[in-house]
This record gives structure tokens, C-alpha cells and sequence, in this order.
């Protein structure tokens, strides 16, 4: 487990690591910056608590990965918290 990274074909752990580390990785920085502009600090902090329940979701919709009761219970919690302290259900003032 874990264990046969240099048995792998040099070509398929460059791609790996282009695809995982870099472009991701650089897409993410880039697009948390814009999130940071937009909607300021506070804002795309809380959002990025919404990652997890997203991932679990997209695994279970495009992957066909198990959903479990703790799970759903999990994502529920983490999108009232997130609603919660982005303050999107308080009245707006004009």
C-alpha cells in the first residue's frame, strides 16, 4: 500500500503530478483569491467548510461511492453552519 510509487512508469507519475499537484493546485489558489475579492475573507472562509460535503456528494452522484446516514448527517450540519455564520438567512437592510 503506498509502497510501489518508483515501480510506476515515470510518464503516468508525471502526469499525476502535473494534473493533481500543479494544475489543481494552482486553479484552487487562483480561484480562492478571486472568491477572496469577491466576496471577502470572511465570506470564502466559511464557504471552504462546504468542500467535504461537496466531495462526499460528487462521489456519490458521478462515482456511484455509498452515502451513509453519518454522511448526509455530516452535510447537513456543515450546510446549516455554513448558511449560519455567512449570515444568509438574516434580514437585509436596504
Amino acid at each position: 500500500m503506498g509502497l510501489h510509487l518508483l515501480s510506476a512508469p515515470l510518464g503516468e507519475v508525471a502526469l499525476q503530478v502535473l494534473t493533481q499537484g500543479v494544475l489543481s493546485g494552482l486553479c484552487a489558489t487562483l480561484l480562492y483569491g478571486y472568491a477572496i475579492r469577491a466576496l471577502g475573507g470572511t465570506l470564502a472562509a466559511a464557504y471552504t467548510a462546504a468542500t467535504p460535503a461537496a466531495a462526499a456528494i460528487g462521489g456519490g452522484l458521478l462515482l456511484g461511492e455509498q452515502i451513509g446516514a453519518a454522511t448526509i448527517a455530516a452535510a447537513v450540519i456543515t450546510g446549516l453552519g455554513v448558511i449560519l455564520s455567512t449570515g444568509l438567512l438574516s434580514k437585509r437592510q436596504a
